[in-house]
């Protein structure tokens, strides 16, 4: 039998996240067992949707559990770097699909819960692997570093039983909207914007932007008036053959608004590292996501 708890403590210590987090979100999704099935589709010990394993890289029909605990742990890690380290906001997105899913659903109010209940996540920062690692953990980090990156100083450190060298900041996987996370309209002040893009807007204007929404989502049918009325620069609506706004799209990652004070708010999500980016000097009120290179 495998020692799962070793096998978390090396998955969370490898990717950062915290060992007694990680060990408790397992026990939440599936009491430690590997051949767990949820009634939604969910497999494995960490209940992996077959979506997000394949994201992530989990074969959820080998039976083993160190890829699935590897992935869990770097969904975690990616959710708290979406979340500017709140752990809080990290497993709600991976309960629900959404940083602010535990304050409206319910089940994921609890969720979260149990699994904080008595942790001190400050204790195990999501950007740095725990001091009290054994020889053992830090040569399993450094060779999984050395394979994944073609390292040969890796190799070195663990020739030499070193600790871990720092691994290079993976990028956060950019899902589209098949389910992983949810889509959807969402209100802001009186605007509907694409509801994944509503908890940053609370998140800035907690920390002091005053500005406001001038354009959140609209239909392609909203888009097609605009276009026709003459207004430019407008997309091309998909009802007149064209590629559509990003602001007739709400699922993850996808989406735009148009703002006032953009300058403030381009600051608090540059320093949150928030994938809501302004567009510049192309279209200055306007954020979206960025995609190879247009906004």
């Amino acid at each position: 039998m495998p020692d799962v708890d070793l096998a978390i403590r090396r998955a969370a210590q490898r990717r950062g996240v915290s060992p007694q987090v990680l060990k408790k979100l397992v026990r939440q999704e599936s009491g430690g067992n590997n051949k767990a099935k949820s009634p939604a589709g969910a497999r494995g010990i960490a209940q992996f949707m077959p979506a997000t394993a394949k994201q992530y890289g989990v074969n959820l029909d080998d039976n083993r559990i160190s890829d699935d605990l590897d992935g869990a742990a770097r969904y975690l890690a990616d959710s708290l770097k979406r979340t500017g380290g709140n752990y809080t906001e990290a497993l709600s997105i991976y309960n629900s699909g959404r940083p602010d899913g535990y304050k409206h659903i319910a089940e994921t109010a609890n969720y979260v819960k149990s699994i904080l209940n008595g942790v001190d996540t400050k204790a195990s920062p999501a950007t740095k692997a725990p001091k009290s690692a054994s020889s053992v953990d830090r040569r399993s980090a450094i060779l999984a570093y050395a394979q994944n990156t073609h390292a040969p100083g890796a190799l070195q450190s663990l020739a030499a039983g070193l600790a871990t060298p720092s691994e290079p900041k993976a990028a956060t996987p950019e899902p589209d909207d098949g389910g992983t996370s949810k889509g959807g309209v969402a209100n802001f002040d009186g605007k509907p914007v694409a509801a994944w893009i509503k908890p940053l807007l609370e998140y800035a204007r907690e920390r002091g932007w005053k500005g406001s929404v001038t354009s959140g989502y609209r239909s392609d049918a909203d888009q097609t008036r605009i276009y026709r009325s003459g207004v430019r620069p407008a997309a091309k609506p998909k009802a007149l053959g064209g590629g559509g706004s990003k602001h007739s799209e709400t699922g993850f990652l996808k989406g735009a608004i148009d703002v006032t004070d953009a300058r403030t708010l381009d600051k608090i999500l540059k320093a949150k590292n928030s994938r809501l980016k302004a567009a510049g000097a192309k279209d200055p009120p306007h954020f979206s996501v960025s995609r190879n290179g247009t906004y």
